[in-house]
């Protein structure tokens, strides 16, 4: 339990650290990609439901988020986003200091939402050719015990995605310090 939560401590700083960083590493260059981010247009996977669409035009961010019934692990997703992302000439990006967790699912119990649920989770980035333009993809399971007996993750098909692209931005090492 105590390392579910030390999971989800380093998870939520890494996801605010690569947002401070976006908010305070846009330059007069990256607004300059505003047009062509506005007509990138996000890849949403076929079978998706509920699909919110968001653009933060201060920051240069275009977001989807959606639902999607896929099966643990989500095979079927990451391969459609590695897919939509090299037609677009986006390559794999992973900071040196986060190659070992590159592409593994992760298990934490979430306490910043009611009932903590457990959340299985992954994070893929992807960077345009030039280092401009970073996508990411996030995707979540979330399940809570019943009855005193856990959900077994691999029969979970209840899938959150978001999928956003900024401006180039890397994130924090755990162990930079100012």
């Amino acid at each position: 339990m105590k390392c579910s939560k030390l999971v989800l401590a380093i998870f939520t700083a890494l996801l605010l650290s690569a947002l401070v960083a976006c908010s305070s590493k846009v330059t007069g260059e990256d607004q300059g990609n505003s047009k062509e981010n506005n007509q990138f247009e996000l890849p949403v996977y076929p079978d998706a439901k509920n699909i919110r669409h968001e653009v933060i035009k201060k920051y240069n961010i275009k977001a989807v988020s959606y639902e999607a019934k896929i099966s643990y692990p989500a095979t079927d997703i990451v391969n459609f986003y590695d897919k939509e992302m090299t037609r677009i000439d986006f390559k794999p990006f992973v900071e040196e200091y986060h190659k070992e967790t590159d592409r593994k699912w992760n298990h934490y119990e979430d306490g910043t939402i009611e009932g903590n649920p457990y959340v299985a989770g992954l994070s893929i980035s992807w960077a345009d050719s030039n280092h401009t333009r970073r996508a990411t993809l996030i995707l979540r399971y979330y399940w809570y015990e019943r009855h005193g007996a856990p959900i077994v993750l691999e029969n979970n098909d209840n899938l959150k995605v978001s999928f956003q692209v900024m401006p180039f931005v890397t994130v924090a090492s755990p162990t930079h310090k100012d």
